[in-house]
Formats: C-alpha cells, sequence, structure tokens
C-alpha cells in the first residue's frame, strides 16, 4: 500500500472514531474508560457507517452526499470537543496510534498481509468485498444488482456491514483496490486486542495480559482478521463480552450492547447468536425475577439499564430491520436454502443418519488436532499453577458460576454449527473444508476463554496474601 492509501486510511479511522463518540455523547452513556475508549468508538462508528449506507437503499441519495455530511458532521464535534476536553481527545488518538504500532510490531506476519496480500479468500472476494465494489461503484446500495436474479451466485442477502467499510474506505482513497479496500481489518484487529487488553487489565495483572493474548490471537485462524472473512468479526466482540462478564467488578452494559450490536450485523449467523444471548439474558434478568415475584427487581433492572442499552439496540436493531426489510421487499432470498430446509425438518431426519458420524469427526479433527498445541499450551499452564498450590482459597469464587454457563454456550454453539451442515445442498466435504473451520472460531475462543480465566483465579490464588500467612 501507498502513502496515500494508508491516509485515506487515517481519514475513514478518525471519521468512525468521531461519529462513534458523537452518538456516545449523544445517548448520553455514562463515561467508561471501556465504552469510550477509541476502539469502542472506532466500533460504534462503523456501526453509523452500515446505517448511512443503508438509507441509500430506500432514498435516491449519492453516497458521498452522506459521507460528506458525515465528515462535516464529525469535523464539528471534533472541534468543539477540542475545545472543552484537549487533553481527552489528544489521548485518545494517540492510544489508537500507539494501539496500531504495537499490534504491527507484535504481530507483523498479519501486517504483512495487510500490506500486501490481495483478496484471495473466496468468499471475501465474490461475496462481502465484492459487495463493497458495487456499492462504491454505483454510490449506495442498488436493487439493480441487489434484486437481480442473475446475481443471486454472490449471495445477495449477506449482510453488508464489511461490504459498506470498504465502499466508504475506497470512496475516500479514490477507487477501488482490492488490497486498499480491506485494510480498514487491520484497525479492527488493533481495536479487539486494545479492548482484550482493557478488560484483561481490570482483573489481572499487567504482564499476565501477554499470555492470553498470545493464546488467543496466535491461533492459525488469525490470518482471517486481515484477510476479509467475517466470522472473526463477529467472534472477537462476542467473545469480548464474555470476558468483560468474567472480568471482577460490574459488567459495563452499553459496552456489552455495542459489542452485541456490532456483531449481530457482520454476518447471518451471528445474529442468531445474539437473539438467543438476549433472550436468555432477558429470562435471567426479567423473567425468572417476575415469576416469583420480585417485580421490583425487575424495575430496576429496567431503569439501571435502558439508557445504557439504548445505544446499542439502535446501532443493532435498525440496520439488521432496513436490511431485513430490504430483503423482503425485492424478494433477496437465501441462496442456499438452509434455513427453509431446517423449518421443514424433513431433509434434516433423512440426512442425519448419513452425515452425523462425517459432521462430528471433522469438529473432533478441528479441536484435537488444528486447535491441539493452544488448547495444550492453556491447559499445560492450569495444570502447573492448580499443582503448585493445590486447595488454596478461591479470591475470584464468585465469578464461578459464569464457568458453567459458558460451558453451555460452548455446547449450544457447537450444536448451532452441526445443524446447517446436515441440510445443505453441497458437497458435505467440500463445505466443511471450506467453511465450518471458520464457523467453529467462535466456541474455541470461549473454550480458550474458559481456559485462561480458570488460569487466572489459581495464580490469584497462589499469590493471595491468606496463602503468605500460611506459609
Amino acid at each position: 500500500m501507498t502513502v496515500s492509501a494508508w491516509i485515506s486510511v487515517a481519514i475513514y479511522a478518525l471519521l468512525c472514531v468521531g461519529a462513534g463518540r458523537s452518538v456516545l455523547f449523544l445517548f448520553r452513556i455514562p463515561r467508561d474508560p471501556l465504552s469510550h475508549s477509541w476502539a469502542s468508538c472506532y466500533l460504534a462508528g462503523q456501526l453509523v457507517v452500515l446505517l448511512l449506507t443503508l438509507i441509500t437503499a430506500f432514498i435516491p441519495l449519492p453516497l458521498a452526499w452522506l459521507q460528506v455530511s458525515l465528515g462535516v458532521a464529525v469535523l464539528i464535534a471534533g472541534i468543539c470537543h477540542l475545545f472543552r476536553a484537549p487533553v481527552v481527545l489528544g489521548r485518545m488518538l494517540l492510544t489508537a496510534a500507539a494501539a496500531s504500532v504495537v499490534a504491527g510490531v507484535l504481530f507483523p506476519d498479519i501486517w504483512l498481509v495487510t500490506q500486501y496480500a490481495p483478496l484471495y479468500e473466496w468468499d471475501a472476494r465474490s461475496y462481502w468485498f465484492f459487495h463493497g465494489k458495487v456499492i462504491c461503484i454505483d454510490g449506495g446500495v442498488r436493487s439493480a444488482f441487489f434484486a437481480n436474479p442473475d446475481c443471486a451466485w454472490s449471495h445477495c442477502d449477506y449482510p453488508l456491514f464489511l461490504a459498506a467499510q470498504s465502499a466508504w474506505l475506497s470512496a475516500i482513497a479514490g477507487g477501488w483496490h482490492d488490497i486498499t479496500a480491506k485494510a480498514f481489518l487491520w484497525l479492527n484487529f488493533a481495536a479487539y486486542l486494545d479492548l482484550f487488553r482493557r478488560i484483561l487489565q481490570r482483573g489481572c495483572a499487567g504482564w499476565w495480559f501477554w499470555a492470553p493474548a498470545a493464546i488467543v490471537m496466535f491461533d492459525q485462524e488469525t490470518y482471517s482478521y486481515v484477510s476479509g472473512i467475517a466470522d472473526p468479526h463477529y467472534a472477537m466482540p462476542l467473545i469480548l463480552v464474555m470476558a468483560a462478564c468474567c472480568a471482577p467488578g460490574p459488567t459495563n452494559r452499553a459496552f456489552a450492547a455495542l459489542m452485541l450490536a456490532f456483531a449481530a450485523n457482520v454476518k447471518n449467523e451471528a445474529a442468531v447468536y445474539v437473539t438467543l444471548i438476549l433472550a436468555a439474558t432477558a429470562v435471567v434478568r426479567l423473567l425468572l425475577p417476575a415469576v416469583r415475584g420480585h417485580r421490583q427487581d425487575v424495575a430496576k433492572a429496567l431503569s439501571t439499564s435502558i439508557r445504557q442499552l439504548a445505544l446499542g439496540l439502535t446501532l443493532g436493531l435498525a440496520p439488521w430491520l432496513a436490511w431485513s426489510a430490504y430483503r423482503w421487499i425485492h424478494g433477496i432470498a437465501e441462496r442456499d436454502g438452509v434455513m427453509a430446509a431446517l423449518m421443514d425438518g424433513r431433509t434434516f431426519f433423512a440426512n442425519l443418519p448419513d452425515r452425523a458420524l462425517p459432521i462430528l469427526s471433522y469438529f473432533m479433527d478441528s479441536y484435537m488436532f488444528r486447535r491441539a498445541p493452544i488448547i495444550l499450551a492453556a491447559l499445560v499452564l492450569v495444570a502447573l499453577f492448580r499443582r503448585m498450590r493445590r486447595g488454596s482459597p478461591d479470591p475470584g469464587s464468585r465469578t464461578r458460576p459464569v464457568h458453567g454457563y459458558l460451558w453451555v454456550v460452548f455446547v449450544m454453539l457447537n450444536a448451532l454449527i452441526f445443524l446447517p451442515y446436515v441440510v445443505t445442498p453441497w458437497d458435505l466435504a467440500l463445505h466443511l473444508g471450506t467453511s465450518a473451520g471458520r464457523l467453529l472460531l467462535l466456541p474455541f475462543l470461549i473454550l480458550v476463554l474458559i481456559l485462561t480465566e480458570e488460569t487466572r483465579l489459581t495464580i490469584l490464588r497462589f499469590a493471595s496474601p491468606s496463602d503468605a500467612r500460611d506459609r
């Protein structure tokens, strides 16, 4: 990439950070180092970019007008913020620059992939970013492509999150280029890494961040963060939410809602996961207390959460509903018909006897062989520290129930990933080999999270003052 291309990426990043910071201010989200960090603002700004792009699907506005309007609004907001809190603004921008540089130093191979590798993954080139190229050339979301049956081969029903970002960046850069169009994914990667650092620092000593970060980030699927594949970009926000829930202290609801909104708009599968998470949360926080007669707890939960959740619900539901409505209006259906086959049920039960064992065998191979070194590293750390201080008090016992829930989530995700392969109309071996490894990334990260959190608690037991007195 050229210097001018990276300047375009910097402008795009500033636009997203400014847009995200502005919506946090408009929704009066309480200040917090996690939700108000540059990374959270940047990811929230990407949802604003998606929503503005979807406006062109219903109103024949040129995308350039919306880009200029957002740029002017962000510039005005930035000037106002500069006069009100110049130190905060300067610290945020410096932290963003430092996080990007540190991510490049820690992961130089991924940096090189961003710099020189074109779009080579089939899904990235032919679906996600091809849609972005069309939006960039057409100046918006137009039915001439997305509602054209001849273009159904490109899965026109897929969400437009990655496509919208690539279209905006390409417009800023002055034209479409396969490498420049996906360069924003490097900033996403740096943002995930920075948020993960912030979460782990809330409950860990500073040096201990690097061990779980290495375990999670050095998985062989890491290159897909910057290759254009969508799966890591919903897996990481969801794992960040789970990591935040495991960390000591109250969970930042605004941050959790923002990450769920981000994940839900990246890919259809992620929308299903987020729906299940929200349904389970509503049952635990609202339905069960109401059934047990604790209506005051329900009222308290609603009153304390509604403002913090409003931004996430808006940025999550608005783009998702807009895209769903557009698909319904223009009759854009799922190309593979997997959901229809699952709803019908007959195909599932007819295929299950022959396909269950090959699918389960692939899953086991993915966990036991492809990712065995990563899991083994976490298990060795757990076993080592447990052996050193067997039976010591557990200072983090109040987070223990979280592990049980995460194991349930791990099993449920594997079951949800299992279902589509039973009814897929494509060759089973081909379909598994080209997509299952990516879909299993999220449950794998959850498994690593469970193991690394257990290791953290064991280290706390080993180093606790009570242990020192016992010795």
